[in-house]
């Protein structure tokens, strides 16, 4: 990507500074192209988790929203870790409450409620058990002992088959962004790219994933355009993830629908944010003993 004369003085600067304090950036696949340019890493939660696990760097710049940030910082209290813009939120990790987990045991009183990655502060305690992390591999996998077929995670009230139970689909919480894209529109681009293969994000509304050929989290459709023969693909997901894999395989093409797929939130970090973050630990380094205090009570609100 072509900088401006000021934003290439800048990133020679962060580039200065990760060597001096041996940092290592980890970036979202939705993050803005000059951030991920910077970035050491790019991946989706469960591939920045596992890199942030294997990671000897000395401290950690993490471009994400908040509930990547607090996962991060919950397995690696040993380190700083440094946060461009505190400000960026998700806001389907904001919804659910008390009400919803109500609603929902009124419905399937057989299902076991799962506090995911995305669970809020606060809410993971009013579910059965927490969504567990492989220090292996940085997948999510449920606690020994748990029946798969009546695992729900909240707050996204999906199986574990990433699909959201008839009984319950109005009670579930839209994701805001992959939310604009209808069937209409999917069936509309099968008729205008016929032989396509089509993923959509977990996250899309259960007509459209019905309609798709696979459907999962970013890490997932990443591997799907790795892997699948397809010489074009129709992508259904935030538009960051179709700008990464255009790059990375050249010889695909990645189509993508007319409704623009664009989360405002992943967005807000740029190339100043993270200059910002690196001089002010560069000046002032972030005690270890104060992360580690942190990220323990964001474990706490976050895996129970």
């Amino acid at each position: 990507m072509t900088l401006s004369p000021k934003k290439a003085s800048q990133a020679r600067r962060i580039n200065e500074l990760k060597a001096e304090l041996g940092c290592e950036i980890l970036s979202h696949h939705y993050m803005r192209g000059e951030v991920k340019d910077l970035s050491d890493f790019v991946g989706g939660t469960r591939a920045i988790l596992q890199r942030a696990l294997c990671s000897d760097a000395r401290a950690l710049v993490v471009c994400g929203v908040g509930f990547l940030v607090g996962l991060v910082r919950a397995q690696r209290p040993d380190i700083p870790v440094l946060v461009p813009r505190e400000d960026a939120a998700c806001p389907l990790a904001n919804r659910g409450d008390k009400e919803l987990i109500g609603a929902v045991r009124a419905r399937m009183p057989w299902a076991i409620l799962v506090a995911g990655p995305k669970c809020r502060e606060g809410l993971s305690r009013h579910c059965d058990t927490i969504m567990a992390l492989d220090p292996g591999t940085g997948a999510f996998i449920l606690p020994e002992g748990i029946d798969p077929s009546r695992a729900l995670v909240i707050p996204s009230l999906f199986t574990l088959k990433g699909t959201v139970p008839e009984r319950l689909r109005d009670l579930a919480p839209d994701c805001q962004v992959h939310a604009q894209v209808g069937a209409s529109e999917i069936m509309a681009m099968r008729i205008q790219n016929p032989g396509a293969a089509l993923a959509s994000n977990s996250l899309c509304s259960e007509e459209v994933k019905a309609l798709s050929d696979f459907s999962g989290d970013s890490d997932s459709l990443a591997r799907f355009a790795e892997l699948s023969p397809a010489p074009r693909i129709i992508l259904i997901a935030e538009c960051g993830l179709a700008e990464g894999l255009s790059r990375r395989f050249p010889e695909k093409t990645f189509i993508e629908p007319i409704t623009e797929i664009f989360c405002p939130n992943m967005k807000l970090t740029n190339i100043k944010d993270i200059l910002a973050v690196l001089e002010a630990h560069a000046v002032a380094p972030l005690p270890y003993g104060a992360q580690a205090g942190l990220a323990r009570s964001e474990a706490h609100d976050i895996f129970g």
